[in-house]
């Protein structure tokens, strides 16, 4: 289930209101005046990322000052999962790149830039055509398991087995 309808007045009057954060499978549909009196105009709207046209694209959504997108998306071919809240972008699960790779110190999608600060445990596993990757220096931490189930949850080095940290694991042609 998933969020479908915002009634009327639902956030009207809201005078400090900065974030919304809409992760519906679709836009909902809102009852008439639900922001009103509320400054939308300087208040950002967080989505998820393969729906910021859409948001765009339909009232009262779209007066908001500034929509972002969160969550998975392929930029130049590297998968991500974008975190508006802190403008950071995450490699995640299942890159197939070719060859050599210089992993991005920052990513833009939609005009906003996302810092790549952190990889996924399985973000190149087992990919037989990588020869060669740069990492940048804005990469702190390598994260267990797939972003998505604990975006924070980081693995501390030193603390487990490096065969546990492996974003290369099977990457044969390394």
């Amino acid at each position: 289930r998933y969020l479908t309808h915002i009634g009327y007045y639902a956030f009207a009057y809201c005078s400090n209101l900065k974030d919304v954060y809409c992760f519906a499978d679709q836009v909902p549909t809102t009852g008439s005046d639900v922001f009103q009196g509320t400054p939308i105009a300087s208040a950002t709207l967080h989505v998820p990322a393969g729906l910021i046209d859409k948001y765009k694209a339909t009232a009262p959504w779209n007066e908001f000052g500034n929509i972002v997108g969160e969550g998975e998306v392929t930029i130049d071919g590297l998968n991500y999962y974008l975190n508006s809240s802190f403008y950071r972008a995450p490699l995640i699960k299942s890159n197939n790149w070719e060859g050599e790779l210089d992993i991005p110190s920052e990513v833009s999608f939609y005009g906003q830039t996302y810092t790549v600060t952190s990889m996924a445990l399985t973000a190149f596993y087992d990919n037989s055509k990588l020869t060669k990757v740069r990492i940048p220096k804005s990469l702190e931490s390598i994260l267990r398991g797939y972003y998505t189930t604990n975006p924070y949850e980081v693995i501390p080095t030193g603390l487990v087995s490096p065969f546990h940290m492996h974003p290369f694991m099977g990457c044969t042609a390394l």
